[in-house]
């Protein structure tokens, strides 16, 4: 008998799931090769798959079903086995009862235990064969999308990206190193806007104006009227950032540095082949951007950011989306709250309420504001981004955004995480 114990079996179970993970990345080869177990077991036996876009592995099942069938037939043989015995205890009883009765209970147990191994074989298998068919792993390639320098980011349209073009009407990266000369105002207590709001003090009173309205028109709306919050302010940061304060609370020395432009973008990128996620704008600007001989990002030596590169940081933009208290409420107890006791969203950007995000899209376009067309949350005066990604045409922004999301006929909350609009009741 072919000797089976914990370590190996682990050992072998381990390497077959650490196969499939692999082959998940050579989907689209011609073949994968089967597996060989260091330790080989009866009616094990594995095949070669042959596949295109997608695979089946079916090794797994294979194992499974193989030791499932080989333990079929230990018990078939030691069932067998007290058969044997307990007949042999029986014939040769002499009239003795303890002999006869001991022998007819280890017929009687072999006989159980056959049929509860067997019996429930063939009882799952008349239910339905696929209950003791184990299929394998079924692997579907995955599609990859390459994010065009022209895209915008998680926050912003890029300026300045590492492994693409700049768009070609974006305003070129110029400066010196540092903040701009920027000032900001905080429009917080202004008629429809919702907390503290730093925003540009040349684009404050439009603003201002841009809540007001909205505020208004959103008074007859279930869960209105609604006010905007949101910011325009982000602070560029210094060289650094992201090693200083990754992983550290925003006080002290991280209380800007923690959330930079500067931060964001050596986060995505430096010392990797390439930026992680969508692409975010650089504000370093293109021409600081180089790679080592391992061909990881990095900066040229004595190159700084540059408020001028970016959107945010030349306060230009602001991130806003509608809100009141009846639709925190409702936020609050559909997704619940964190450690922190903040509110939790989905996996991507915030969900919105659809009606106040149409009216908003409408105000901002009407008071010379344009909106990214990939992004529901930005909008920008004067623009920075470029005219191909913030648009101030309504066929291009107004209830729909440039990767699939349509909210135009939502009345409800609208997730972009999934596409979806929810029925909600204020």
């Amino acid at each position: 008998m072919t000797s089976w114990n914990r370590p190996s079996r682990n050992k072998a179970l381990a390497g077959l799931l650490a196969l499939a993970l692999c082959a998940a990345k050579a989907v689209r080869a011609a073949s994968v090769d089967a597996p060989v177990l260091d330790i080989p077991v009866p009616d094990v036996t594995f095949t070669k798959v042959i596949g295109a876009d997608n695979l089946s592995l079916p090794w797994l099942g294979q194992y499974v079903t193989g030791v499932y069938t080989f333990a079929l037939s230990v018990v078939g043989l030691v069932a067998s086995v007290m058969l044997i015995i307990g007949g042999f205890q029986y014939l040769t009883s002499a009239g003795d009862k303890a002999r006869v009765a001991k022998g007819k209970k280890r017929i009687a147990d072999a006989l159980i235990g056959m049929v509860l191994a067997f019996g429930s074989y063939a009882m799952l298998y008349t239910i339905n064969p696929a209950l003791v068919s184990f299929e394998g792993l079924k692997l579907m390639a995955v599609q990859t999308n390459t994010y065009e320098a022209a895209l915008a980011e998680d926050e912003e349209e890029v300026v300045g990206v590492v492994d693409g073009q700049d768009s070609p009407d974006a305003v070129p990266s110029n400066g010196a190193c540092g903040e701009s000369a920027v000032k900001y105002v905080d429009v917080g207590g202004s008629t429809g806007v919702n907390g503290s709001s730093a925003i540009n003090v040349v684009t404050a009173d439009s603003y201002k104006a841009v809540a007001a309205e909205v505020y208004k028109r959103t008074a007859s709306l279930p869960g209105g009227p609604y006010s905007l919050v949101g910011t325009g302010r982000r602070p560029l940061g210094e060289a650094g950032d992201y090693y200083k304060c990754v992983g550290k609370p925003h006080k002290g020395d991280c209380a800007e540095s923690g959330w930079s432009q500067t931060y964001k973008w050596e986060g995505k990128c430096l010392g990797k082949e390439k930026c992680s996620g969508a692409p975010i704008c650089n504000p370093y600007g293109k021409a600081n951007v180089v790679k080592d001989a391992q061909g990881l990002i990095g900066v040229k030596p004595g190159a700084c950011p540059v408020a001028d590169n970016c959107p945010h940081t030349t306060g230009s933009a602001v991130d806003i989306t509608c809100t009141s208290p009846a639709f925190r409420k409702w936020y609050a107890q559909q997704y619940g709250k964190d450690k922190n006791g903040h509110d939790k969203r989905p996996a991507a950007e915030a969900p919105f309420y659809a009606p106040c995000q149409r009216i908003l899209e409408e105000v901002m376009l009407n008071n010379g504001w344009c909106r990214l067309k990939k992004e529901t949350w930005h909008f920008e005066k004067p623009l920075k981004s470029g005219k191909s990604a913030c648009s101030y045409s309504a066929s291009d922004v107004l209830g729909k955004d440039s990767v699939g999301n349509d909210y135009k006929d939502c009345n409800g909350v609208y997730e972009l995480s999934t596409k979806t609009c929810i029925a909600v009741s204020f």
